[in-house]
């Protein structure tokens, strides 16, 4: 039984891709469909037969980011290592991404690009001969749309190392959960890389406090514990 063929016709929209146009390629004898991405607004040529014999294919993920094509591949590593964080549950930091439901709008690689790539060449000449990192404004949100910022290495750590939770053992003995090394030992009266050589088990103990640690995945069980001081900085 023959099938009637049935060209693609304008306007007919086919996973991320709108037809707006066509053409013949006379070189290969194939007739070529004009498509605007539906997520990117792209405008690339597939050929008829590539739309009929893998449809699945015309997709913004795998279409629109063809033509991208960098030297800098820590550019691409940073992005790798995000999704790493949230998605895969044996990275050494999931537990603080993924375990803490910390998303992304940047599964395509196509978009991370588009909107971070320029604003990264820009932090390389800001901050010549260092180490740039991608680090979110925001903590409690996650690596969304205008969330993000491109900070020297060391930043990253410091800004981090004052979001991240930790019980503080004073000398005489109160217990302490806080948030925020360097007010912490602003308000106790001691220098924060005490807390953070502690932590990064560096030493034991410093000035007489003890430091230690919380693990997110258990951080709930501080909640309602009335021996803990909570004493945090937002």
């Amino acid at each position: 039984m023959n099938v009637k063929y049935k060209p693609i016709e304008m306007g007919q929209i086919i996973n991320d891709m709108c037809v707006i146009g066509d053409f013949r390629d006379e070189k290969n004898n194939r007739r070529m469909l004009k498509c605007r991405c539906n997520k990117c607004g792209r405008v690339k040529d597939i050929s008829e037969s590539d739309f009929r014999k893998n449809p699945g294919s015309t997709i913004h993920t795998s279409v629109c980011g063809r033509s991208i094509k960098i030297k800098d591949d820590k550019f691409k590593a940073v992005w790798s290592q995000m999704k790493g964080r949230i998605y895969n549950e044996n990275n050494s930091s999931y537990g603080l991404y993924g375990a803490k439901n910390i998303s992304t709008d940047y599964d395509a690689y196509v978009d991370f690009f588009d909107d971070m790539y320029l604003k990264y060449q820009e932090a390389k000449q800001a901050y010549p001969n260092q180490k740039i990192s991608i680090d979110r404004i925001d903590y409690n949100k996650g690596y969304v749309r205008g969330n993000l910022i491109w900070v020297p290495f060391a930043t990253l750590v410091r800004r981090q190392n004052d979001s991240m939770k930790f019980l503080a053992l004073s000398p005489e003995g109160k217990l302490y959960l806080s948030n925020n090394q360097t007010m912490f030992a602003q308000r106790h009266g001691f220098d924060a890389r005490y807390i953070s050589a502690c932590l990064h088990y560096a030493q034991n103990s410093a000035m007489g406090w003890k430091f230690a640690s919380v693990n997110p995945v258990f951080e709930y069980q501080y909640d309602n514990d009335s021996s803990i001081i909570k004493e945090f900085y937002y």
